[in-house]
């Protein structure tokens, strides 16, 4: 039988947060410049509840609430931010290889041994769904908007993303999630968007022909490698 599980962990709520996070903003502003938004940094001012503060001048925000699986509610409401939303966006990748590394490297070993690839699917609910694939194939199942990121395993020396993951993290990414990536033994490349994807970065990476070596960065995606 192959393997799946459904799990929550730090990595999970982290990517969770962050999502509500750009939720919020683009709920009322498709066209925002995540430089120029900040974000304070999460309270607990009830049981049950994290709020988070974020600055939008010139941008209409208004409160904004989002609810995990275990009960649990993320507040998004109009403040004093610190930190930008784009650096909060690109550190977001190597947060979950921090968090989720080991996990990750083991999994991609077994790709490297067997052949057979996996993926966690990062929920907006906060939980992590791990799937087992096929040989040398992983895909998303059919979860349309309630993914917030992915991380599919490759075998070891292949840290780049072929067309089919570019392809794959653009329809990720059309739907509203942050990132999706394809982790080794030895690292994890990325495909990440700050902000809403452009008409022309995606005719960019959809009409590429054949996979991307990272480093690349357009002007709403960023390709990039974690070690």
């Amino acid at each position: 039988m192959k393997r799946q599980e459904l799990r929550t962990s730090e990595a999970s709520r982290l990517v969770a947060l962050v999502y509500a996070v750009v939720r919020a903003v683009e709920e009322y502003n498709e066209d925002y410049d995540p430089r120029e938004v900040r974000v304070s940094l999460p309270r607990r001012p009830s049981r049950g509840e994290v709020l988070v503060e974020v600055e939008a001048p010139g941008y209409s925000l208004e409160d904004y609430s989002w609810e995990l699986d275990d009960g649990s509610r993320i507040v998004v409401a109009p403040g004093r931010g610190v930190e930008r939303l784009s650096t909060i966006l690109r550190r977001l990748p190597w947060e979950v290889w921090r968090l989720e590394g080991g996990l990750l490297r083991g999994l991609a070993s077994e790709t490297s041994g067997s052949g057979i690839e996996y993926i966690i699917v990062y929920l907006v609910d906060g939980r992590a769904a791990l799937l087992e694939g096929e040989e040398y194939r992983v895909s998303i199942p059919g979860l349309g908007d309630a993914v917030a990121a992915a991380v599919h395993t490759h075998p070891s020396g292949s840290c780049a993303l072929s067309r089919a993951d570019v392809l794959s993290g653009l329809d990720l990414m059309i739907n509203g999630g942050l990132f999706e990536a394809a982790a080794t033994p030895e690292c994890m490349v990325y495909m990440l968007r700050i902000g809403l994807v452009s008409e022309d970065d995606y005719i960019k990476l959809w009409t590429s022909r054949h996979g991307i070596i990272p480093p690349l960065s357009l002007n709403t995606v960023e390709v990039g490698v974690v070690a």
